[in-house]
């Protein structure tokens, strides 16, 4: 006969719960790991996304755009000042332009967005505003005369820039992303049903024919600009900024133009964004209309020698 003290079973029963617990612990802590996994790779509003979009976001050996023989870095000097220009399409045109801000404007453009309300962003469709998945990021719009900052970064651009009247062209659009942050793919040129329902822009400086983006801050991970139709994503620098006509010279959409804010998976990203309306643009009337516009018209040396109507030392129309 097998005699069991109460020390014994004490101990046994110490063991039990001791057993139990740790197995809920675990639970417990898998349960824990399984959401901070799905924290940074799924994110509010993925259905809007595609497979091939996403992966063309994150994997950067997909995008072999930059690869290509016409895909190149050139430097040239306008109003004295040199630029730094990387293409990435000929046409449709999209190119960075490295170090468009110095290191302390772009800190001070930072601080300036960090010190403003930034309201939850919602998407515009057909003149109408809604919140909505599609897009996670809170903004606002900032006049280039609010500070000393956003004055001298626009005439920066203005005189780096040629062929581009940055006159008519909308508030800065601050924008901040936090991880899960995302604006699904769309176009920034303005589509409406009828006339009826155009708005002061739309009026008085026609549609959006040209996106300029400044970075301010990237992410850590995650946070580019992908262009499906282009085949390639933009993963700029501080102090970058990159270019994309949105309209043809007849002012038809761009249907290349379409792209997408990336997933944040990890810190967060800070830009700037100003749309350039069409009025007193001087490329329209004289680029071919009917096709893309092509990214030599933004650079002086090439627009000068075999365009002489684009000669000039401002680019700004009196």
């Amino acid at each position: 006969m097998i005699s069991v003290t109460f020390r014994q079973i004490l101990g046994l029963v110490s063991l039990l719960c001791a057993t139990w617990l740790y197995s809920q612990c675990r639970h417990i802590w898998l349960l824990a790991q399984d959401d901070f996994n799905e924290q940074f790779t799924n994110f509010l509003g993925e259905k809007w996304w595609s497979t091939d979009q996403l992966e063309l976001c994150d994997d950067e050996t997909k995008d072999t755009k930059w690869q290509k023989n016409d895909s190149i870095c050139i430097t040239y000097v306008y109003n004295m000042l040199p630029v730094d220009m990387e293409i990435i399409s000929w046409a449709p045109t999209l190119v960075i332009y490295r170090n468009l801000m110095s290191p302390r404007q772009t800190a001070s453009f930072l601080n300036f967005i960090e010190q403003r309300d930034l309201e939850i962003q919602k998407t515009s469709d057909f003149g109408t505003s809604i919140e909505t998945t599609h897009r996670r990021a809170n903004g606002s719009f900032i006049p280039p005369e609010d500070s000393n900052v956003t004055v001298e970064i626009k005439m920066q651009a203005q005189k780096r820039i040629p062929g581009l009247n940055l006159t008519v062209a909308e508030h800065f659009s601050a924008l901040s992303y936090l991880p899960g942050g995302h604006y699904a793919v769309h176009y920034d040129y303005l589509d409406y049903r009828s006339k009826q329902d155009y708005d002061w822009w739309m009026n008085k400086t026609g549609n959006r024919i040209g996106t300029l983006i400044f970075v301010l801050k990237p992410a850590e991970k995650g946070g580019g600009t992908v262009f499906p139709s282009i085949g390639s994503t933009v993963r700029a620098n501080a102090g970058d900024a990159f270019f994309w006509f949105n309209a043809q010279a007849d002012e038809e959409k761009e249907m290349l133009s379409n792209h997408g804010g990336c997933p944040i998976y990890e810190g967060r990203k800070v830009i700037a964004t100003i749309w350039i309306r069409a009025y007193n643009q001087r490329i329209l009337p004289m680029a071919p209309a009917g096709s893309s516009i092509h990214a030599s018209w933004l650079i002086p040396s090439l627009s000068n020698r075999f365009r002489p109507e684009m000669q000039t030392q401002s680019p700004v129309p009196n």
